[in-house]
């Protein structure tokens, strides 16, 4: 995990460096982010990934503000389909952290730019799960861990990362669900969601990141789970009531959608026609591709961001050679 964070980290020093334009017949690129927190290095940990410092943040911003306009989702999706050539660029938060408002927010009003915070409503539950957190943090304390009937040592950094990688796989693709779902009620029973209820954003406080003028808020689901996998009554109570649930909260219209996970084995099209069957004007994944005029609104690719990237080589993500290394960016990624 480390070896893929320094590679990302010094690819996209290259492509800043050796910066000749954004891809041709381009409309812009909409960045992924998660959390922006008084980030540390530990890297120990797989979540790592999910987390800027904002010291960083900042720094990128003001990059990307030197080069090219950020722009709201909503004016981006009118900016698709026109006759514009200009390259826009839009901020995105997936999940909903508490950090969103008491770190992010401070930053957003000082550097005067438009995002679009996802949220996924059963983080805003008094009894929230945010499973690969809960995981990592059972795992990390454990030295040995009943699975499938068995006892499992995870003593090393190692196996600690590989047996969290292994059950979160399970999850996402929901397979072995039984032990699955029993490994996930003892976590929960023994950890008490004391990390998702201390890192979860409330309810309140997405009230108040709703009247910010440059913040809007958009759907991410109820549960988080892999809509690919779901049969079509889940998922539209997944689109449906994350939808509702936002909309009575902050007294206002939800238009837009990120998947969760939001990679090519978690969405198809069928995904894609229900999210727009139900109500939404546009819903986002993340694909490293371009957009291009007239993408198809329910599948705009996203560009992942982390603590990884920097003042000196977060330009590199705009780089017309970004989407010719799209195996190696599938890997550091991964």
């Amino acid at each position: 995990m480390f070896f893929k964070f320094i590679l990302k980290k010094y690819i996209y020093y290259f492509l800043a460096i050796f910066y000749f334009g954004t891809p041709k017949n381009s409309k812009g690129s909409i960045l992924c982010y998660h959390r922006v927190s008084n980030y540390k290095n530990n890297n120990f940990d797989p979540n790592l990934t999910l987390t800027t410092s904002i010291n960083n943040f900042r720094k990128q911003i003001l990059k990307i503000k030197s080069k090219y306009k950020i722009v709201s989702l909503d004016e981006f999706i009118h900016h698709i389909n026109s006759n514009s050539d200009e390259y826009l660029v839009v901020i995105t938060f997936d999940d909903g952290y508490s950090d969103n408002y008491e770190a992010l927010l401070p930053v957003i009003n000082e550097l005067q730019i438009p995002i679009t915070i996802f949220v996924t409503t059963s983080f805003l539950s008094a009894e929230p799960f945010i499973w690969w957190y809960e995981l990592w943090s059972y795992v990390k304390k454990n030295n040995q861990i009943v699975f499938d009937g068995e006892q499992i040592k995870i003593k090393n950094k190692r196996q600690k990362i590989n047996f969290f990688n292994y059950i979160s796989d399970k999850i996402i693709n929901n397979k072995n669900t039984i032990n699955i779902n029993n490994l996930l009620k003892d976590i929960k029973k023994k950890e008490e969601c004391k990390l998702s209820k201390s890192i979860s954003l409330k309810v309140d406080q997405l009230k108040l990141l709703n009247q910010n003028p440059y913040i809007s808020i958009g759907s991410h689901s109820v549960t988080h789970p892999n809509l690919s996998v779901l049969n079509n009554l889940a998922l539209k109570e997944e689109l449906i009531q994350s939808k509702k649930k936002l909309e009575q909260i902050i007294e206002d219209k939800i238009k837009n959608f990120a998947f969760p996970f939001g990679t090519k084995n978690e969405i198809t099209e069928s995904v894609f026609i229900e999210t727009k069957k139900n109500g939404y004007q546009c819903s986002v994944t993340t694909l490293n591709q371009v957009i291009k005029k007239n993408a198809n609104l329910f599948s705009l690719p996203r560009i992942g961001i982390d603590n990884s990237f920097n003042d000196k080589n977060i330009l590199g993500v705009f780089s017309k050679f970004n989407y010719k290394l799209k195996n190696i960016y599938n890997y550091i990624n991964s």
